[in-house]
């Protein structure tokens, strides 16, 4: 259990660091977004204003999402890479080897314990 919770926790505690600093970003542009509607509230339509916030709102989910994906793909690559590393390993012995010992070896089996205690 200590050594699952050992990689756990900094994952977790990653995954958390990357989500809050995406949301701190996201929350700026929403931010941003607002504070043009109102700077701009006499010359744009209200239509306008609702669309680029609603979009701004999202922008959340598809950071999150995006960099995600990019982990992904690039855990995907790593475990190709891998797999062809093993395919380029040479070749190990085959399993069986020549000369073969007798048929009749062995012949009988013993365990003899010595100075056991």
């Amino acid at each position: 259990v200590d050594t699952n919770q050992m990689c756990l926790v900094p994952s977790s505690i990653s995954n958390r660091w990357l989500g809050i600093r995406l949301e701190t970003i996201a929350n700026i542009l929403v931010f941003c977004a607002a504070m043009f509607a109102i700077l701009g509230r006499d010359s744009l339509d209200a239509g306008i204003v609702g669309l680029s916030i609603s979009y701004a709102l999202q922008i959340t989910f598809l950071m999150n999402y995006a960099v995600r994906m990019a982990s992904e793909v690039e855990t995907s690559i790593v475990s190709v890479e891998r797999i062809k590393e093993y395919a380029d390993l040479p070749q190990e012995a085959a399993q069986v080897v020549e000369p073969r010992p007798s048929p009749k070896w062995p012949a009988q089996g013993l365990v003899k314990f010595q100075d056991y205690q």
